[in-house]
């Protein structure tokens, strides 16, 4: 892979039509910074995030309780640190409450992708033991996300991050998004669960996996779904092994291991850094993922930022508590000043 402009590292904000592009033998991704008009107009989306939001109810020593989970229930915070507009495109069942359609809609999401059809919503139920591992069981799965479900204002947006939950994103949907400029992000971990016939959740890796990762300029993973995906002995092997099926970028988010970033360029170390306090660490890697591909088109494409900013996201992430515990840019800025 080389690099068509040879000013990649520490393009200016604001330029008009600039463009940033990552070449390869097979195919051509621009990156686009979208602080700025594209054509005469403004984009409709700077992020678009696709998957299930699902119910979880999770179950621990001191009781249980209930909320909203999955990528797109996590978006508002894309807003609130400063995204050019976030749109979602999910299914969910007849049973949604009106309630959480409403806090989706006034966060300022672009909501004309959320989908009610079929009796449930995806709901999964969590048991957190003292030992701290957790054991899942699905109780309902919403329809698939299909193709045919992304709009043409979808597919403008300047980034598009497929976060499935149970393998509910069609392969189709990433074919169809790699045919525009969008840069194309995929959480891979989703691809490789489902649920067997008594509800428990199980990893494997589908045959097609192939045609995900060809489709994909960002991965996201994190050591489970790395060590299914190849057969390689080191992370480092695993990662070169990935990034020569399809992706340009490969994160390895290892929580408060700190995360690794490999490219074709090299690779770069992240640190985890330590919240301030801790009230649920649910939905950092979604937060972290969002925060990643946000500085990554903001800076043109410096990957050393783009983590670090990530980083940072899910660390004043964990100090609230649910999705619409949103962060602020201002939150992350001073998270990182006090690295320094």
């Amino acid at each position: 892979m080389t690099l068509a402009h040879t000013e990649y590292e520490g393009i200016p904000l604001g330029k008009e039509n600039q463009e940033f592009c990552f070449e390869s033998e097979d195919r051509r991704v621009k990156l686009k910074s979208q602080t700025h008009q594209v054509l005469g107009r403004r984009l409709v989306m700077e992020l678009l995030i696709v998957g299930h939001i699902y119910r979880e109810v999770r179950i621990t020593y001191s009781g249980q309780e209930e909320m909203l989970s999955g990528a797109p229930a996590y978006a508002a915070s894309a807003q609130t640190l400063g995204a050019v507009g976030t749109g979602i495109v999910s299914h969910v069942g007849l049973d949604f409450s009106d309630n959480d359609l409403g806090r989706l809609v006034t966060s300022g999401l672009d909501t004309s992708g959320l989908m009610r059809s079929g009796a449930q919503t995806t709901q999964i139920i969590t048991r957190e033991y003292d030992d701290g591992t957790k054991k899942h069981d699905v109780v309902a799965v919403a329809p698939p996300i299909e193709e045919g479900h992304l709009s043409e204002d979808h597919l403008g947006a300047s980034a598009i991050y497929f976060s499935p939950v149970l393998g509910e994103v069609k392969q189709s949907c990433l074919r169809r998004a790699a045919k525009t400029e969008s840069l194309i992000a995929l959480d891979v971990s989703g691809c490789l669960r489902i649920a067997d016939k008594s509800g428990s959740v199980l990893y494997y890796v589908p045959e097609n996996i192939d045609s995900y990762l060809d489709y994909t300029t960002i991965l996201f993973t994190d050591p489970v779904a790395l060590s299914l995906l190849t057969e390689k002995a080191t992370e480092e092997d695993s990662a070169q092994d990935l990034l020569s099926r399809g992706p340009f970028i490969v994160v390895v988010n290892r929580d408060e291991g700190g995360s690794t970033i490999y490219s074709h360029r090299g690779e770069n170390e992240i640190p985890y850094i330590m919240p301030g306090r801790i009230l649920d660490t649910a939905g950092s890697d979604h937060i972290y993922a969002m925060g990643f591909l946000m500085e990554f088109l903001r800076t043109g494409g410096e990957i050393s930022r783009a983590g670090y900013f990530a980083s940072a996201c899910a660390s004043v992430a964990a100090e609230g508590k649910g999705p619409f515990a949103v962060i602020s840019r201002y939150q992350v800025d001073r998270q990182l000043r006090s690295l320094y």
